[in-house]
């Protein structure tokens, strides 16, 4: 046992304390409480303890535990190898409770906040896609809306710019244009069949600021032979002169854009009009400006497609969500090289598209990763559309079946967005839909002039 008075070490069988003479029957008498020490003895047994080295190593180098005071060693010893009293055991196992409550309710708290930002997400997602939608075609609409308020823009498929027909001015009453096939240009006006809009992009003193109600720009055809309606040698295809007064072309909201259909044509010269038109030229009562004349496809109509196959089996039977992307690199083994001037590339693809006016009708097209940077991809310079609703080139866009389950993209409309050497700068090519969609096949072959009608 060990003094009570210095601390050390008293050996068995010893009646006092080597050390400081204390009495070892005193020692062993019962301990009286530390409320009735006097002020001294409180001290002492303070002093005697840290003497004892509470929890350090003793003289003899032995590690000693720490001791309550006013406890005998005896009583320390038995005391440390008793277990924990009921009431505390059933404290430490209500804790042990409580922690796992704490940590249940802490983890469904973190499930209902990681729920309740999913639903956000998703309410907000649909209300800016709704909302995108919405803005699209009310800008659609606007920039659309004529003078006759029936008559909206065709979505043109393979708009291409007539060669030529571009960059022409002129003052009130003048016109100027190109000289057809037939009068020993280039252009062959067999082109413009059914299915067919003559497109002129132009600017006219006193437009692109406020709504223009007059019909002030249209064609002039000038004819060497017999034309139907021709007074002397040319003829007004629309415009305030047409001298067929059901001829109503299509003009946007300022009057920088209309459009000239294949029935326009017909109905003011007549179905065989490319054998005895040998010009056609633009023409307003003000000064004007012409900046390109194109040619496309109205929807609902698409090419007659020969030596047609399938481009890659990667397409095959692929979905994807709205606004997902799918395809092929080409070190996945993307083989363009049929893709040449003269062919195009078809998707044939189902989408579900709501049952509600606004919905996307441009809705299916190409995505392409290039490497190298595009000017007409914007503000990421390596990613682009190839026609679609998003599409960054104004007039590119996709020729549709009547239906919407195929749409046909030519080699031309890559290289009017990429540049006429598009194919050395493809890495990888997707396709991509407004809606949730499925692209049964993806393939290639050759067009022509010939067009087809796809839906009544």
């Amino acid at each position: 046992m060990y003094c009570k008075k210095c601390g050390r070490q008293i050996p068995n069988g010893a009646a006092t304390c080597p050390n400081c003479g204390a009495s070892v029957a005193e020692m062993l008498q019962p301990t009286a409480q530390p409320g009735a020490q006097t002020g001294n003895q409180q001290e002492q047994a303070e002093h005697n303890w840290f003497d004892a080295g509470a929890g350090k190593e003793s003289i003899t180098g032995a590690k000693k535990p720490t001791q309550n005071k006013g406890w005998s060693n005896d009583e320390f010893y038995n005391r440390q190898n008793q277990p924990a009293p009921a009431a505390q055991q059933e404290n430490l196992s209500v804790s042990n409770l409580n922690k796992k409550g704490w940590i249940a309710l802490i983890a469904a708290f973190l499930v209902v906040i990681i729920v309740i930002g999913v639903i956000i997400y998703n309410v907000a997602y649909k209300s800016a896609t709704k909302k995108y939608i919405s803005e699209a075609n009310e800008n659609e609409a606007a920039n659309n809306q004529g003078a006759d308020k029936t008559l909206q823009l065709y979505a043109l498929g393979n708009e291409q710019p007539i060669p030529g027909f571009s960059n022409l001015a002129g003052n009130g009453g003048t016109s100027q244009g190109i000289v057809t096939k037939l009068g020993g240009g280039t252009f062959d006006l067999n082109k413009i069949v059914e299915g067919t809009v003559v497109t002129i992009y132009y600017e006219t003193s006193g437009t692109g600021e406020t709504y223009v109600a007059d019909d002030n720009m249209w064609l002039v055809a000038i004819s060497n032979g017999e034309v139907k309606n021709l007074k002397g040698d040319e003829i007004n295809v629309g415009g305030k002169n047409c001298t067929v007064p059901s001829v109503k072309l299509r003009y946007n909201t300022y009057h920088t854009k209309v459009q000239i259909t294949y029935d326009d044509f017909v109905t003011c010269l007549g179905k065989n009009f490319a054998e005895t038109v040998t010009a056609l030229e633009c023409c307003s009562d003000v000064n004007w400006k012409v900046s390109k004349v194109t040619l496309g496809l109205m929807p609902g109509y698409q090419y007659v497609v020969t030596d047609e196959k399938v481009l890659d089996p990667a397409f095959n039977e692929i979905v994807g969500a709205g606004w997902a992307q799918r395809g092929i690199s080409k070190n996945e083994g993307l083989d363009l090289s049929d893709f040449v001037p003269g062919t195009l590339l078809t998707i044939n693809y189902e989408e579900v598209i709501p049952d509600e006016s606004g919905a996307i009708t441009d809705n299916m097209w190409f995505v392409v990763f290039s490497n190298e940077d595009i000017p007409a991809f914007g503000d990421n310079p390596t990613w682009g559309r190839i026609t679609g609703s998003q599409c960054l080139t104004e007039g590119v866009h996709g020729c549709y079946n009547g239906t919407r389950t195929s749409v046909q993209v030519t080699y031309e409309q890559f290289a009017q967005i990429m540049g006429g050497d598009f194919l050395k700068k493809i890495n990888t090519l997707q396709v991509e839909g407004a809606y949730d969609w499925c692209v049964h096949s993806v393939t290639i072959g050759n067009y022509s002039n010939d067009i087809r009608k796809t839906v009544d």
